[in-house]
């Protein structure tokens, strides 16, 4: 059964929108279905769904002027994570908190972002 039909399917059995919904997810998730075809199956089922997809527009980044205490702090914390130093990683987060920015850790990278 492809993502369509079962879609379809769950749609039609008394608008059982979870599994429908399902559907979905296994389509986004599924890395041997290509990003069109993904693409065309979410506006598909948007058409039932109704979370306007076609209407969603690219975020556009901000470049962010830091300033070289925040940027100093942000790699002295790099380093004591790296060292395994957590107290020191954590009381360096709070002085990067306390300047008006943010950090957020991902599993490659570390973003900062103002407050």
């Amino acid at each position: 059964m492809t993502y369509k039909e079962g879609f379809e399917s769950a749609a039609c059995s008394d608008l059982n929108m979870p599994k429908a919904l399902s559907f979905l997810w296994g389509c986004l998730k599924d890395k041997d279905v290509s990003d069109s075809e993904k693409l065309a199956l979410a506006l598909y089922m948007d058409q039932v769904f109704g979370l306007k997809l076609d209407d969603v527009q690219p975020q556009k980044e901000e470049q962010l002027d830091i300033p070289q205490e925040v940027s100093d702090l942000v790699n002295r914390r790099l380093e004591a994570k790296k060292a395994k130093n957590w107290g020191l990683a954590d009381q360096l987060r709070e002085q990067i908190s306390s300047l008006g920015y943010q950090i957020k850790d991902f599993k490659d990278t570390t973003l900062v972002t103002k407050a």
